[in-house]
């Protein structure tokens, strides 16, 4: 494929406004090998790098790509990065989940009085809130039952 490709481009062409900077990305992530781009982060998005990306760093880059010859398919290192990057989706594939069973709630709760849609509390408003904490042994360590304390919501 390096042999065939030829530059699509002059310079004149490529410092015109005529042609837009998201062709110059797009011919370059499409012929381009991956060491080259992220070399001058040209990878991701086009709609990204193109905002990033100046039109004369493109131009610079478009003209590395035909004097450096690095095209899609000639850089060994892509090779064996496919290669390693296949070992390790099959490592995590491998690995099978651990279930964490959680049990019971920690915790019980009792509705006394349900509330409607139309009469429920404003913030600030005061509302009454009974609670009673107890350690695993079942000894209370807090409780507000024989206070019968507000909680204050605001």
């Amino acid at each position: 494929m390096a042999a065939e490709l030829t530059r699509g481009w002059s310079d004149e062409q490529l410092k015109s406004d005529d042609l837009a900077k998201k062709d110059i990305i797009k011919f370059l992530q499409d012929h381009g090998a991956d060491s080259f781009l992220a070399e001058h982060k040209l990878m991701g998005n086009i709609k990204n790098v193109s905002k990033t990306a100046k039109k004369e760093q493109l131009i610079a880059a478009y003209s590395n790509l035909f004097e450096s010859k690095r095209f899609k398919g000639t850089d060994p290192l892509e090779k064996v990065t496919e290669q390693v990057k296949a070992v390790k989706i099959e490592e995590k594939e491998s690995k099978p989940e651990e279930v964490v069973d959680e049990g019971p709630p920690k915790y019980t709760k009792y509705v006394l009085k349900k509330g409607d849609k139309e009469n429920f509390p404003k913030k600030g408003e005061a509302v009454g809130c009974w609670y009673v904490g107890t350690l695993e042994d079942g000894t209370v360590f807090d409780s507000n039952v024989t206070t019968c304390k507000l909680l204050n919501t605001g």
